[in-house]
């Protein structure tokens, strides 16, 4: 991951890929490639990412669906490296 750091999230979630595209895309496990695929290009991956790891640790249940381009179970083995 690059040094840059993190947009506000009203900022990277105005600049996201995702923006206005329905929430179940991101949520539902049939949709998952495809949310990946939206992932991919989006500018704001990295803060997206940083977003949901945070949300992870300020409660006792995982952050589910797509963020950043990775499943949960994706983020959760990269917080396991990351500790």
């Amino acid at each position: 991951m690059s040094s840059q750091r993190p947009l506000k999230r009203s900022v990277w979630r105005a600049n996201a890929a995702c923006k206005g595209l329905p929430l179940d895309l991101f949520f539902e496990p049939e949709n998952e490639a495809e949310a990946i695929k939206v992932c991919q290009g989006c500018p704001v991956r990295h803060d997206c990412l940083i977003e949901a790891v945070k949300l992870t640790k300020k409660t006792p249940h995982p952050t589910e669906g797509v963020w950043g381009g990775l499943t949960e179970y994706q983020r959760s083995r990269l917080r396991g490296r990351i500790k």
